[in-house]
């Protein structure tokens, strides 16, 4: 006969003697001696007991649409990871996560918040970068009593970033600043440009 000890939790015990057959003793503080356990308490102690196994198994989406998983979520977003990267975070794969953001619109709308706020970081430490900005240079050396005081600060410039600049106006300004323009050459143009090479003793210009 297996023994059980309510005080020590030992709830996978009392699901053991259950699916086996054998009787189980529980054994209780507030009881002179131990009782048998009917059968319908057992099965209710083993129902509790795998439900919450389940809830908190790993990649359950349960927990992840709670306010404490979707701050998790919007951290990993925020912090620059990819979709798959996160999706291997929750225990998932890339496209359960994609069907959770289908089927519950507040992760949805959790991970958008959470890349836009990067994004709009990026975009502002690029822009920074193209400008070009100042910053203070700060030493700071012990004093008498051994603390850190400043000793000296020198404002610096960082020159703007030409590379910097160019990236931000070919995606701001694409149709002025993309490599390649698309230039229309009507037939009437054609015709006189032919003319001209003819007249210098070019070939002219092949259709």
């Amino acid at each position: 006969m297996q023994s059980i000890d309510t005080e020590s939790g030992t709830c996978a015990a009392a699901c053991f003697c259950l699916l086996s057959g054998r009787p189980a003793l529980i054994n209780t503080p507030n009881l002179l001696s131990p009782l048998q356990q009917p059968a319908e308490g057992l099965r209710s102690r083993a129902s509790v007991f795998w439900k919450r196994v389940s809830l908190t198994a790993k990649g359950k989406y349960e927990y992840w649409i709670t306010p404490e998983g979707l701050l998790k979520i919007e951290g990993w977003a925020r912090d620059g990871l990819k979709d798959e990267q996160i999706a291997g975070n929750i225990g998932i794969r890339r496209q359960t996560l994609y069907e959770w953001t289908k089927r519950f619109p507040v992760i949805f709308d959790t991970l958008k918040r959470g890349k836009e706020i990067v994004d709009r970081q990026v975009e502002n430490a690029l822009l920074k970068r193209a400008l070009g900005y100042e910053y203070d240079e700060v030493t700071r050396e012990p004093d008498m009593n051994g603390e850190m005081v400043e000793t000296k600060r020198v404002t610096k410039q960082v020159l703007p970033d030409t590379t910097a600049q160019i990236f931000w106006l070919k995606n701001r300004k694409p149709d002025e600043w993309r490599d390649k323009q698309n230039i229309n050459v009507t037939t009437e143009k054609h015709e006189k440009l032919d003319a001209i090479l003819s007249q210098i003793g070019g070939e002219g210009l092949e259709e």
